[in-house]
């Protein structure tokens, strides 16, 4: 099964979602917690940050994507018909071609469907798709940053727990032996 980029970005932001959700089951003073559930609590944050992290990078990805194509559709025009190109059929991979008409083209909707389209149509497309890119991104950010607070907040926590504990493990009166 062909996974694409939407099928990808749905899916990334159905995981955002949920983290997000999750999130905001339980709110419990982070001075409460050991340094056991401290440390616990901040892995599972890093994870959602990286699962966050790679679902901005992603949408970033897409967006850029999308906005080459955009740009692609300006190169198109009359002057170039019958004229040899080269055509990506992946992003590192191309064949020769003959651009046969200037006034429709393939565009990938998805899951292996092509759609022809005119170049109008199609730049309406890629402009649609950016701008629903940027409104997930617009969501991923805020996400991101709050989790990352929440980090700050329980590397501070744990910190200040730890060294709390290393002084109360100290002894109260150390021996000092003299150096010969």
């Amino acid at each position: 099964e062909r996974v694409t980029l939407t099928t990808f970005l749905s899916t990334k932001m159905a995981a955002v979602q949920e983290s997000a959700a999750n999130s905001q089951i339980q709110q419990i003073p982070l001075s409460q917690l050991s340094i056991q559930q401290l440390d616990q609590i901040k892995r599972d944050i890093e994870q959602e940050i990286s699962v966050l992290s790679d679902s901005l990078n992603a949408l970033k990805s897409a967006q850029q994507k999308f906005s080459d194509s955009l740009d692609n559709l300006t190169l198109i025009s009359k002057e170039n018909e019958g004229k040899a190109l080269m055509v990506p059929i992946t992003s590192s991979m191309y064949i020769p071609g003959i651009m046969d008409t200037s006034e429709k083209v393939l565009v990938d909707i998805g899951t292996g469907y092509y759609a022809e389209k005119s170049v109008d149509e199609a730049k309406k497309y890629f402009r649609r798709k950016i701008e629903f890119v940027a409104k997930q991104i617009d969501k991923v950010h805020p996400a991101l940053s709050e989790k990352s607070k929440i980090r700050n907040a329980l590397i501070e926590e744990l910190s200040s727990k730890v060294s709390q504990h290393m002084a109360q493990q100290a002894p109260k009166n150390p021996v000092v032996k003299p150096v010969k």
